[in-house]
């Protein structure tokens, strides 16, 4: 009896120790969404630089908005987010942090004091970023709309 006992313990910790391993999620874009911005990337000349980027995902109804934010100040809260991300979007081979719209509304990037329970409005420090960078307007079946800001 003991050993199946110890038997099933190891089983299951070997399984969550598996689950654990990949503690982030993985987004593919449709190709051409993918491909523009691999080509702007690697038109910038950016590879070597690739952890000074990552990439904004807001939605909205049945429309999306990708915004390709580079150089990102280690001070800012965009470096917090982009820092403590379980996302990345696959770009050719590359895992590039990504960030929803989501973030900025529901959570704190310089979390100190969060009130007490029902009593946590104006507590929190929030944030509202404008962000200036290549953007991908796109549909949910992947058809791109429009793009602003890339180089030609």
């Amino acid at each position: 009896m003991y050993k199946i006992l110890i038997t099933v313990f190891l089983f299951l910790y070997t399984d969550i120790a598996n689950a654990q391993k990949g503690k982030f999620i993985k987004y593919y874009f449709p190709d051409s969404i993918e491909i523009l911005i691999n080509t702007h990337l690697s038109s910038k000349n950016q590879r070597s630089d690739i952890k000074n980027i990552c990439l904004k995902l807001d939605s909205e109804d049945d429309l999306y908005r990708l915004i390709i934010i580079e150089n990102i100040d280690v001070k800012s809260s965009t470096f917090y987010w982009k820092k403590r991300t379980n996302r990345f979007a696959v770009i050719n081979s590359n895992l590039i942090p990504l960030i929803f719209d989501l973030d900025e509304k529901f959570s704190a990037p310089f979390p100190q004091t969060f009130g007490n329970y029902g009593k946590r409005e104006g507590e929190i420090r929030k944030v509202s970023i404008i962000y200036h960078g290549p953007i991908i307007y796109f549909n949910s079946y992947g058809e791109i709309i429009k793009v602003a800001g890339f180089l030609n």
